[in-house]
């Protein structure tokens, strides 16, 4: 067997099975690139730099991070979710 007919393996670790869905290694793979830990970062600045907090729409805006990765990030920031509602959104703020 020639070395060019082996197959390239790859070690890099991510967090899927063989037998997982394609969206689910994607997934994985988004995951394993510290994307999420940026996102978080941003998001968290964002809000601690706002006097009257922010809705996850707003913090999308002023970070770039996608709106939808903001809904799904901003609870996992160790920001408070206030009774304030802004546009229909749930304002947040640091502590």
């Amino acid at each position: 067997m020639n070395p060019q007919d082996q197959l390239s393996i790859s070690f890099v670790q991510t967090r899927a099975r063989r037998t997982d869905a394609d969206t689910s290694r994607e997934a994985a793979k988004h995951a394993a690139s510290c994307v999420a830990n940026r996102e978080r970062a941003a998001i968290r600045e964002a809000v601690k730099s706002s006097l009257d907090g922010l809705t996850a729409r707003e913090a999308s805006r002023c970070t770039g991070v996608e709106y939808i990765e903001c809904q799904r990030r901003i609870s996992e920031c160790g920001l408070v979710k206030t009774d304030l509602r802004r546009d229909g959104c749930a304002v947040w703020k640091a502590l």
